[in-house]
């Protein structure tokens, strides 16, 4: 009797793909369906990925994300300023760097992540107020592996809302329940991540070099906003030392 044999591919180091957007965008469906469709599109039976989610990609970041996305869930009378959320949501990401990111990289594995608290201390936090210097102060915490490539998929806010179905109070996050004003100074930061102020280019590139940020339109189909991302990491995939194992 035979056993069947199957065929992985296996990298000297990792693939480590971010996936952002305005909240209702559909980062998560977008990101665990890419990851389904690669494996064929490499020719491969097997290609593992690691999918991670921010804040949250931890033990330690899980409490993190219900503290700041849901704190009333801990304690009603609990109040945080921005900056103190966004120091937390960087806690979460120094424990992901050193306890996850780093060393799948190292041993040839694959992460994608839904959201980085980098990149989405840039967007989230100046929306919300903060200035560019403070955003800046916390990057020079850790500097993380720079991601290969990060995917903004651009959407309207009123198509992103629109997504989101009807969520009681409750249900909503910390930023879900922000108002129209402030998705819309999310949606423009988005727009002009790579394009505005120098000082936010030399952040954005802190996790990511500029020639690899690429904004996919969100309003397609979902197989062809799929379609798109996979194509593109196959060459990435490609272009690293790879061996088959079967």
């Amino acid at each position: 009797m035979h056993s069947e044999k199957s065929e992985t591919l296996m990298l000297d180091y990792g693939t480590y793909a971010i996936f952002e957007g305005l909240d209702g965008v559909g980062k998560t469906t977008v990101m665990k369906n890419v990851a389904k469709a690669l494996p064929s599109k490499l020719g491969v039976d097997e290609f593992p990925i690691q999918l991670t989610h921010h804040p949250g990609a931890t033990p330690l970041g899980a409490h993190l994300r219900k503290l700041t996305k849901y704190p009333e869930q801990i304690d009603p009378d609990i109040t945080m300023d921005e900056l103190s959320r966004q120091l937390l949501f960087m806690v979460d990401t120094v424990s992901f760097v050193n306890t996850v990111l780093t060393p799948a990289l190292n041993d040839g594995q694959s992460i994608f992540s839904d959201r980085s608290s980098f990149i989405s201390a840039i967007v989230y936090g100046t929306a919300s107020g903060l200035d560019l210097a403070q955003v800046n102060q916390m990057f020079q915490l850790i500097r993380p592996p720079k991601a290969d490539r990060l995917y903004i998929l651009n959407c309207p806010w009123e198509v992103a809302r629109s997504r989101m179905g009807k969520m009681t109070d409750k249900e909503l996050d910390y930023y879900e329940r922000k108002s129209h004003e402030f998705y819309n100074k999310v949606e423009s930061i988005y727009n002009d991540l790579i394009t505005g102020p120098p000082e936010r280019t030399v952040m954005v590139n802190h996790s990511v070099a500029l020639d690899n940020v690429i904004y996919v339109d969100a309003t397609l189909p979902l197989d062809a906003v799929v379609n798109i991302i996979a194509d593109d990491l196959v060459e990435i995939i490609k272009s690293k030392t790879a061996v088959l194992s079967k």
